[in-house]
């Protein structure tokens, strides 16, 4: 259950995602990193919490996510030699501030399309603790789906994880979720509220 508390720290903390869409950028010849940029850090370093999606960075990579002050933890898709994919895509990272870091843990757990960061609630002073995810949901059509380090169903498994959080604490949940509906309806037009209980 979400508390007062929890509003008031989540808002003096502040969490934030962005999805990236790479860390680098070509001009001309030149590779750009865009965490040298002033602009895009200004923007990410407001937040104490932060998450960038699709990175698409790789191992050796990791270095090239470095923001002083901060701490990253990341998950990065790994390259199949077999893979139909010409570069890296997917990557997540996120950033904890150093003054907040005794207090934040990443939850060790498999994948490449979420991570899971635990506020402990001794350190925020809460009831409870926060769990806080950051999410890449990789669209349904895509080759992505069928490479080995993919769940058989990525949803399925967000749902469990999700569920299991849930159940030891708060869940804060942040993503991008792929889920353009086009022309089609956002919404179930059959589903009402009747028949849940108030």
């Amino acid at each position: 259950m979400v508390t007062e508390r929890h509003r008031q720290l989540i808002s003096q903390i502040g969490i934030g995602c962005w999805n990236i869409d790479g860390i680098w950028k070509r001009l001309n010849s030149f590779r750009y990193n865009k965490l040298n940029d002033p602009y895009v850090l200004e923007i990410i370093t407001k937040e104490k919490i932060f998450c960038l999606l699709e990175t698409h960075h790789t191992a050796e990579e990791i270095g090239d996510l470095h923001i002083d002050g901060y701490q990253c933890f990341s998950v990065y898709r790994p390259k199949n030699k077999n893979s139909k994919r010409a570069k890296a895509s997917g990557g997540i990272a996120c950033y904890v501030h150093t003054s907040l870091r005794q207090g934040i843990s990443k939850v060790p757990l498999a994948g490449t399309e979420t991570v899971w960061l635990k506020l402990c609630k001794t350190f925020f002073n809460l009831p409870n603790d926060i769990y806080v995810c950051f999410a890449y949901c990789v669209q349904a059509n895509s080759t992505v789906m069928k490479e080995d380090f993919m769940p058989e169903d990525v949803y399925d498994s967000l749902d469990i994880q999700l569920a299991k959080f849930n159940s030891l604490g708060s869940v804060i949940f942040m993503a991008d979720a792929n889920a353009r509906t086009r022309n089609g309806l956002d919404y179930i037009p059959e589903e009402d509220n009747s028949h849940i209980p108030i």
